[in-house]
């Protein structure tokens, strides 16, 4: 009889440890995604956060100041221009003697990182450098405003006292808007070079008033 209540007993405390685990397993498993549904939401909270983030960064740079000026290179003393005020993708960027048309003005766009893209007045197109390219040498023509690193332009001053900027892409590292071998002539057309400080590529960014 004693033998009978002890096996009862033992296979009750069996069955209370099965139980028990199977109880903690549970409770485990509820743990578990409970975890899981709190990343979740968490993830989505910060998406949701970056979104905004970004939308006010956007609303911000199209409510900001957008300044129209001239580009005048040091060397010549000439302005960029659009020639003629083209409208056409592809149409290269080029040097002229200033004339106070819209065809050598730029509207100067505040876009991410405190770069800008430049628009040509006649036609809303941005100043880009041609496919992105990154060699020494490749052109810079007017495109399609897109938000891509080739149209974004970082205004760095070099000389304080003329005011004397470098017009850096930011697609490509070392790379400044140049006029090649800072010639004087006419329609000579812009392009990037190895960013060196000279004439050729110091501009000189003045106001449209």
């Amino acid at each position: 009889m004693a033998r009978t209540i002890r096996a009862a007993l033992a296979i009750g405390a069996g069955i209370v440890v099965l139980t028990g685990g199977a109880g903690t397993a549970y409770a485990d498993g509820d743990r578990t995604a409970t975890d899981a549904a709190a990343r979740a939401a968490a993830e989505a909270a910060e998406a949701a956060r970056a979104a905004a983030d970004a939308a006010r960064a956007a609303a911000e740079r199209a409510n900001a100041p957008q300044t129209v000026v001239t580009l005048q290179v040091a060397a010549s003393g000439k302005c960029l221009e659009i020639n003629n005020g083209a409208k056409d993708n592809g149409i290269k960027a080029q040097q002229y003697t200033c004339n106070g048309t819209t065809a050598q003005q730029w509207r100067m766009v505040p876009s991410a990182d405190s770069t800008y893209e430049l628009r040509s007045v006649p036609s809303g197109k941005c100043l880009e450098v041609e496919n992105s390219g990154t060699k020494a040498g490749d052109d810079a023509q007017q495109w399609t405003c897109h938000g891509g690193a080739n149209t974004r332009w970082q205004a760095v001053l070099v000389d304080h006292d003329k005011k004397l900027f470098q017009l850096r892409p930011q697609h490509v590292q070392d790379r400044c808007l140049d006029i090649p071998s800072a010639s004087k002539e006419n329609n000579v057309k812009a392009q990037q070079w190895y960013c060196n400080e000279t004439d050729a590529q110091l501009w000189k960014i003045t106001p449209v008033k």
